[in-house]
């Protein structure tokens, strides 16, 4: 299973509303709990499972964004949690840490603001989908056994620049 769920409403804190609040813990967050919930007892019944949960780089929190760091933060703790209570039913649990990629999300980012942040990044441009999609399918096989309850970040080596 693949929980990737994802919207933001930034705000500072002292004007961010309840509303907007509870709307991305509910969707980045609770929504991934309650898909978990139906889907492990049929994993646990084979003995098996991968669950790959997407966070976020934003997890570490950027100005404005403190529902949406609360959230991805809260995935990384769900995902460990997972990997502890379900390796002994052979599930793995882990979590992909993009800090962009080539959505509709990021599409909404102002493009003075988004070329500023793809400097950032050695090529100079966010994460396709496809290349997303490797991380997960390799996440999702036989060949990542071993690796549970791990964070992976995906950034281009953006924290080596």
């Amino acid at each position: 299973m693949v929980n990737c769920a994802g919207i933001v409403r930034d705000r500072t804190i002292i004007n961010l509303p309840v509303e907007d609040w509870e709307l991305v813990l509910n969707v980045d967050l609770s929504s991934l709990v309650y898909c978990c919930q139906q889907v492990l007892p049929g994993m646990i019944e084979q003995e098996y499972g991968k669950i790959v949960n997407i966070s976020s780089m934003g997890y570490g929190g950027a100005f404005g964004q403190s529902n949406y760091a609360a959230a991805k933060h809260g995935v990384l703790g769900l995902t460990r949690v997972l990997a502890k209570e379900y390796a002994k039913y052979n599930i793995t649990s882990n979590a992909v840490c993009p800090a962009a990629v080539d959505t509709d999300m990021i599409k909404t980012v102002p493009e003075d603001k988004l070329k500023v942040k793809m400097a950032a990044f050695p090529r100079n441009r966010p994460c396709s989908v496809e290349e997303m999609a490797s991380v997960i399918a390799f996440l999702s096989c036989d060949d990542s056994s071993f690796v549970n309850g791990e964070r992976i970040i995906v950034t281009d080596g953006r924290m080596c620049v």
